[in-house]
């Protein structure tokens, strides 16, 4: 199917590494940003593109995307609720998940690095698709500006003192239960 939006998880691409992701989360509940590029760069099927291919939609996208999505508490989209998905790992079950500043200035710097080749891409290196692949002016300036968003929340949370950043906000409830980014567990 390949993609059918500006994300990457309206990718196949983009899903694929979810749930890579997904099926290798740890079972004490404990996530790390390091854990995922790891895991993405040691995965023969999830291997890093090149940023200077300025490809759209590429695994380190689906990480920056998955760490807002937990971080913003939209699970909607990471985990499936169906009776049939009951038995794998879920996202909305993390105990914690972290980031170190190098990691997040890794994958701030590599997404920086995708989107200008993506612009050259599509200014010189071919004008006779000045979208850089997409078919729809709309959808490429979408896509760009996804891009300056992910990167400039990156960009906030490397501006973070804190050594180790907590990408999970657990916080408790009058009720005594933990709620994830809003919502009760």
């Amino acid at each position: 199917m390949g993609a059918w939006g500006i994300t990457a998880f309206e990718s196949d691409a983009g899903l694929d590494v979810n749930d890579g992701i997904r099926e290798s989360l740890p079972n004490d509940g404990r996530l790390t940003l390091h854990m995922l590029l790891e895991f993405i760069k040691n995965s023969q099927w999830q291997e890093f593109d090149d940023p200077k291919l300025g490809n759209s939609h590429t695994s380190p996208l689906a990480v920056a995307e998955l760490i807002f999505k937990i971080k913003d508490g939209d699970y909607a989209s990471l985990d499936y609720d169906d009776v049939w998905a009951k038995k794998y790992k879920r996202f909305q079950n993390l105990s914690a998940f972290t980031a170190d500043k190098e990691s997040i200035l890794w994958l701030r710097d590599y997404l920086t690095e995708n989107l200008a080749a993506a612009r050259n891409n599509a200014a010189v290196n071919n004008p006779a698709n000045p979208y850089n692949g997409w078919f729809h002016k709309e959808d490429w300036e979408g896509w760009q500006t996804h891009m300056e968003s992910i990167i400039k929340r990156l960009e906030e949370l490397s501006e973070r003192t804190e050594e180790e950043i907590n990408l999970l906000e657990n916080e408790q409830t009058q009720d005594g239960s933990m709620s994830m980014g809003g919502m009760n567990m």
